[in-house]
Formats: C-alpha cells, structure tokens, sequence
C-alpha cells in the first residue's frame, strides 16, 4: 500500500502466491475438471449414440404395419386441430386423430409446412421406436421435434461450449498457482483475456451445435463464426496488456468543491471497524470522515491524509471497491506518515481528491 508499488509500472517482482489466488487456483481447477466432465460426456457419450440413432433412423425400412423397432411405420391420420403458442417460447402442435379414436397432438418445429393442413386433412404418420417423427402430406415431409435427426444438437453445441471454457478455467488455475506475481490487478489482462477467449469460443460452438446439417457441417461454422470472435479477442487483449503496463491512473483536476460525499470505504490506522458498516467518504475542508449515510454516524479520520496516487486496485489489497471502475488511493497521514488506502469508484475520485487537496490538508507534512 505504499507509493512505490503504484509507480512500478511494469516491473513485476517475483513474490510468494497470495492465500487468495492460491484459493482462486484450486476453485479455477475444480471448474476446469467438472467442465471438462461435461465436455467429455457429451462429445464421446451423448454425440456418438445421437449419431448412431440417426444413422439407424435412416436405415430403417418403411412398413405399414408393426414390424420390430427397426421399421418405420407408416399410419394415416386425421388432421382435427391445431395449437399454438405465441410469445417467448413459441411452439406449434397438430392434433391427429386415427382410426381409433385416439388424439395424437405431435409438436412442429415452426409454423410452416404442415401446420397450415385444414381440417380433416388426412397425413401419413411416421413412427419410429414409439414416437412421432415426421408427417407427409401431398408430397410435403415435415419431422416432428422427436425426429432422432436433431438430437446430437444438444450434445454437440454443449460440448463445443464446454470444452473452451474448462481450457479458460485451466488457463485461470495455473496462471494464479504459477504466474500471478508478474500482475498484481484485480483484473490483469491475462485472465481478462483467457475468459473473453473461452466465453467467445463458447458462443461459437454452441451456435455451431444449433446450425450443424448435413450441408452444412459444424467444422465450417466453426471457422466461419471463430475466426472473427477471436481475431476481435485478440485485439482487445493488445489493448488490455498495454494498459497494465502501468496501474496509475490520470485523475482529471476539478475546482475544489465545499463539502463532497462519495460511496467509498478507508483502510489505515484511524478507519472504522468494518463491522460499522461506513461506506460513504465525506470531506469537508480537507478532513475525511466516514459514514454509514451522508449525515448518518459520521466519523472523522483521526488525522489529514496526503494523497500519494491513484491506481486501480490490487488483488491483495485491504480492500476494493465495488463501483464500476474502481480505483485505489494512496495516501499518508500528514504526521505520522502511515499508509491509508481509500477505496471508490473512477467517477468519485475527481471531487474526492480535489476537496482532500484543498486547504491545508493538500500540503505534505501537515500535522493532524
């Protein structure tokens, strides 16, 4: 918490792994070893008995009447409604009637096709192994939702967003176990970069799972869709590394105001116990003070603070803060010259800074 860490710029110094990240190292394998579970079930379990379902589906002969589980049995049916609904989740169902009476109400994957049969039009029903797959209608073929032809969707866009996100979480163990001292951010562009990898290798696979046809195989989307998501990623992650080579951040100067509170919380030798619950800073006439609201149990700080630098906050800090873009505060007491960290959001630190830089309380080596 002293100055010189702030001013380190890229200078990465080699230092024991924090509780923290040691922490965060075994939580990261722990996630990297239940994905890849899921992964590894779903691409070498799920998708290869959906294939060979689909494969037997294709070969099996059409029959009119039961013959065995390998047939495919063709029944005529009567068209004697329709359902549907609209909104989110929006799903079609025919109602079909046979020669016996019973209702069948298969569900349609859109409102296309067949949906539109009127009334008392007659369908030839196609069951396989019990269910309803498909329906024909004067030359039209439309599958039902249980056609076994769209059920390696579901495994292979899981497996194909699963596996990159357990790499992201391996990636996020062992840089934590091995490389985090060469970062010391809460949000270090290696592992910024790792998980906006993984989450857009996710979002591809998983579209390439939805849209995989027999014209149109998955490894094409895959480099359609993948190739730009992660040409975009690897942008971002120049720009990110290029801005940590430094923590400080340039706070831009306001006139100094008369009285400023702003959510924050203090960490030094006069803060508040936590248990207080004080996250507003207060500062009127350079002095801080805390406070559970803006003029509830206010606490002055002990001593005049002399702010050192602003940075974005460090993983081992005392704490940090909650804000959109929160930064840290470097600061001494004016007399004894012990560090105080004081945490706030970007938006908050011009005001702040401003009123602790004005009057007296500005000047170094001002006594309490």
């Amino acid at each position: 918490m002293t100055s010189r860490r702030g001013s380190a710029a890229g200078a990465a110094v080699r230092r024991p792994v924090s509780p923290g990240d040691r922490r965060g190292a075994w939580l990261s394998l722990l996630a990297a070893v239940l994905l890849a579970a899921v992964a590894g079930r779903a691409l070498l379990g799920a998708l290869p008995a959906a294939r060979a379902q689909q494969r037997a589906f294709a070969a099996a002969p059409r029959c009119p009447a039961a013959d065995g589980a390998a047939c495919v049995l063709e029944v005529p049916l009567t068209v004697v409604g329709k359902d549907h609904r609209a909104g989110k989740g929006e799903a079609w169902w025919l109602r079909l009637a046979g020669a016996d009476g019973t209702v069948l109400r298969p569900e349609l994957p859109d409102g296309d096709s067949l949906f539109g049969a009127e009334d008392g039009a007659r369908v030839t029903a196609e069951f396989w192994r019990g269910g309803l797959v498909a329906l024909r209608l004067d030359g039209v073929r439309q599958e039902t939702t249980a056609t076994p032809n769209t059920s390696h969707h579901l495994p292979l866009g899981l497996g194909l967003a699963t596996l990159p996100l357990a790499a992201g979480a391996l990636w996020q163990a062992l840089w934590l176990g091995l490389r985090s001292w060469r970062n010391p951010l809460v949000r270090p562009w290696q592992l910024r970069s790792a998980r906006e990898a993984a989450l857009a290798s996710a979002a591809v696979g998983m579209l390439a799972g939805a849209v995989d046809a027999p014209d149109v195989p998955y490894s094409s989307v895959l480099a359609l869709l993948g190739v730009p998501a992660l040409a975009v990623v690897g942008g971002r992650a120049l720009l990110l590394r290029r801005r940590d080579r430094t923590p400080l951040v340039d706070v831009p100067a306001v006139a100094a105001p008369g009285r400023v509170c702003v959510p924050g919380a203090v960490a030094g030798p006069g803060a508040p116990p936590r248990t207080m619950g004080h996250h507003c800073l207060i500062v009127l006439d350079g002095r801080l003070s805390t406070a559970l609201g803006e003029n509830l149990s206010v606490r002055p700080y002990p001593a005049r603070l002399v702010v050192e630098e602003v940075r974005r906050p460090f993983r081992d800090d005392p704490l940090v803060g909650t804000g959109k873009e929160p930064l840290a505060v470097e600061c001494r007491e004016a007399g004894s010259g012990a560090p105080v960290l004081l945490a706030l959001d970007a938006s908050d630190a011009p005001p702040l800074l401003a009123a602790l830089r004005a009057g007296d309380g500005a000047a170094a080596g001002a006594g309490p």
